[in-house]
């Protein structure tokens, strides 16, 4: 049996608090709930799916408004997934970040290959179980470390839709996440997993930067020291060609809060693609490199990459790259990421040390 709703039908409307970003539409089948609205789960499945819907619409994260309201409800703060001995397995590195840092790492008992975010150990001191990645799942070890959480990424369509049901059997809730694409989302998602697992104190405590960030607070961004030089930044993830992070990103966001500028802000993608002639017709200022996980000897060698290239960065010495196995991960981790980004900038990175200034010709 299935029965839908249309959110948008009538003057009511789904969507977070009164105004909504994007209305939402349910379809209940069996024992899973399937939602789209964006920064929260985009399918949910398992035992506890209506628990959790219900919980979403008293929470406010998503609430039916009649015409005229133009506050969110005051709501308790509902702890659906905070029974006892919650095993949680994720395979969405920002999301182990935040379960880490809402203090639950207790509660992981598995995570997807190469998670910089997750625990060395579980919680008897054993090596944390990795199940692969989300494109190739290893879904008998999966099933055999009794689930009662799944976190998938919302981008695996398929690879979602075929395991899901091979693990229904286990009454997991599983829950698709977003890719967060701005601080907003961060912050969203935050919320959101600390109410799922009853822990809002926690969760309001770490939102607070993000609030200082999002202009949801009284109190202002610190100073960064930037915002007198306004310096022209590239951030590079990868070299030959460079690609940089773009407008419409995390990173970019991070840029403008540090009072500097991005120098491909005009770019019409959020990744952009520069090679050698683009590169020097950017000029940046500052080029910091984005390596997480990288050695010394790597980071060096793509640092001296752009030795010789007549641009402000390479000429002043201002090349550097930042190697945090979480530098790009967009969750909790972004009050430090903006501390090695604030260091790399002004020329004290936490990585690899600025190239010296290049040597004037003769």
């Amino acid at each position: 049996m299935r029965t839908e709703r249309n959110a948008e039908t009538g003057r009511g409307r789904v969507g977070f608090g009164c105004h909504g970003l994007r209305p939402a539409h349910f379809t209940f089948f069996g024992d899973s709930a399937r939602t789209e609205v964006r920064g929260i789960p985009h399918s949910i499945a398992g035992p506890a799916a209506v628990q959790i819907i219900v919980a979403l619409l008293l929470l406010g994260l998503v609430l039916f408004c009649s015409p005229g309201c133009d506050r969110a409800a005051e709501s308790p703060q509902p702890n659906v997934l905070a029974g006892d001995e919650p095993r949680i397995v994720s395979f969405v590195p920002a999301a182990t970040r935040m379960i880490v840092d809402l203090g639950l790492g207790d509660s992981l008992v598995g995570v997807a290959e190469n998670d910089a975010a997750a625990p060395e150990r579980d919680a008897d001191g054993n090596p944390m179980p990795t199940l692969g990645n989300f494109m190739d799942v290893d879904v008998e070890r999966l099933i055999s470390l009794r689930p009662t959480m799944i976190y998938f990424p919302n981008s695996a369509g398929g690879e979602a839709d075929a395991l899901r049901p091979r693990v229904r059997h286990t009454g997991a809730t599983f829950a698709q996440l977003d890719y967060p694409k701005a601080l907003s989302d961060v912050k969203r998602q935050l919320d959101l997993l600390a109410h799922m697992h009853g822990v809002p104190e926690k969760g309001k405590q770490l939102a607070e930067p993000f609030e200082v960030w999002l202009g949801e607070s009284d109190e202002r961004p610190e100073d960064s020291g930037l915002a007198q030089t306004g310096p022209s930044v590239i951030l590079g993830f990868s070299i030959d060609p460079v690609t940089a992070s773009g407008p419409g990103s995390v990173n970019d966001e991070l840029l403008h809060l540090l009072g500097a500028r991005n120098a491909v802000a005009d770019a019409a993608v959020s990744a952009v693609t520069l090679d050698r002639e683009a590169l020097v017709a950017c000029a940046p200022d500052v080029i910091v490199l984005l390596l997480p996980g990288a050695t010394e000897a790597e980071a060096v060698a793509k640092v001296a990459w752009f030795d010789g290239l007549p641009i402000p960065a390479v000429e002043s010495g201002r090349v550097s790259a930042l190697t945090d196995p979480q530098v790009l991960l967009p969750s909790t981790n972004l009050p430090e990421v903006v501390e090695q980004l604030r260091g790399a900038i002004l020329g004290d990175t936490a990585g690899v040390e600025p190239a010296p200034p290049a040597e004037a010709a003769p």
